[in-house]
Order: C-alpha cells, then sequence, then structure tokens
C-alpha cells in the first residue's frame, strides 16, 4: 500500500527528502540540502521528485528537512505544504541565516530572503496532535504530527489509509530522560 522513494538521505545526501505514494496520493516529506550544497544538482533532484506530488511536509525547521523549500516556492511550487507552527517560525529565521552563511563565502542566488519569508508564510499549520485529512481520487489520508522530541517544533508523522499505518520519524529522540 505504501512505495517509500528516498530522493535524499542523510548518509549519502546530508539532508533528507523522501516521497511515499499511498493509493492516488503521493506525498514528498521534508525537502531538505546539504549545509554546503554543490551547485544546483540537489536542489534540481528536489524540484524533479515533486513534480508529481500532491503534499509536501516538512517536519523539522533545520536546512536538511526544508533546506530547498524556498528553491521550490521560488521554481512555482503549487502544493500545500503542512508543518507545525515552531517548524514554520524558526525554520524561516533557519532559512534566512543559511542564506546569510552562504552569501559571506562565495555568491548564492539560489533564492533570496524574501523568497524564504514567502514560502515558510505559505506552510499550512497542523497543531501536534490534531488529525486532518487529504484526499485525491478515492484515497482518503489522515495524518497527524507529532512531537519528535529532537528539536523545538520537531515532529514526526502519521499517515493512515485503510487502517495501515504509516510513521515518519527521522530524526526523533528515543532516549529515555533521566529526572532528577
Amino acid at each position: 500500500m505504501f512505495e517509500v522513494v528516498n530522493v535524499l538521505n542523510k548518509e549519502n545526501d546530508g539532508a533528507w527528502c523522501t516521497t511515499v505514494k499511498i493509493g492516488e496520493i503521493k506525498v514528498m516529506i521534508d525537502c531538505g540540502c546539504s549545509e554546503v550544497p554543490a551547485g544546483t544538482e540537489m536542489f534540481e533532484r528536489i524540484w524533479n521528485a515533486v513534480q508529481d506530488c500532491d503534499y509536501l511536509f516538512v517536519s523539522h525547521a533545520h536546512y536538511m528537512m526544508m533546506g530547498a523549500l524556498a528553491y521550490l516556492h521560488k521554481r512555482g511550487l503549487k502544493i500545500t505544504v503542512f508543518g507545525t507552527s515552531p517548524v514554520a517560525k524558526l525554520g524561516n529565521q533557519t532559512l534566512l541565516e543559511f542564506i546569510i552563511q552562504k552569501k559571506e563565502f562565495a555568491v548564492f542566488d539560489l533564492f533570496s530572503m524574501q523568497d524564504v519569508q514567502n514560502a515558510c508564510s505559505k506552510i499550512e499549520l497542523v497543531a501536534f496532535d490534531e488529525f486532518k485529512t487529504i484526499t485525491n481520487g478515492d484515497t482518503a489520508i489522515t495524518f497527524s504530527a507529532f512531537q519528535s522530541g529532537s528539536s523545538i517544533g520537531g515532529s514526526c508523522f502519521r499517515f493512515e489509509v485503510n487502517s495501515q499505518v504509516l510513521i515518519y520519524a527521522i530524526d526523533i529522540n528515543d532516549k529515555q530522560q533521566q529526572l532528577t
């Protein structure tokens, strides 16, 4: 029922980007870039992969998970992007800082500060433990975000269709807390 494709992965690419086909719906989860992207190749791979997606989910306010979001919007991304409020707000700040750092060492014109603000302002907010439904054709997916515990506002996503569940949890704090 779930067809998962890793467009980018942390070990090989230094960033996360995954597509999941669920019935008639295809979602992209995360659209990250590495700290030192070598040209536009990584951004183009994400752009090409998102072309047949219906929705985009952003899990964390980190360039490894959302570093290409402004680039995608600049190129004309038309699909709905979901994320938590902290991811939208902190992601905006993270990507602005990303641009500042890039411009200190080289010309960086893949996207601008205005592109970042435009992209982050269009994120449709999902509260933690809130259930929402997305549809396409005969497929209806119920999804929710829950706290990953690894970063402020960072989330894992739970997708359910026809009693089958997929949990996307790439950066989760699974260590037991030692309270003293």
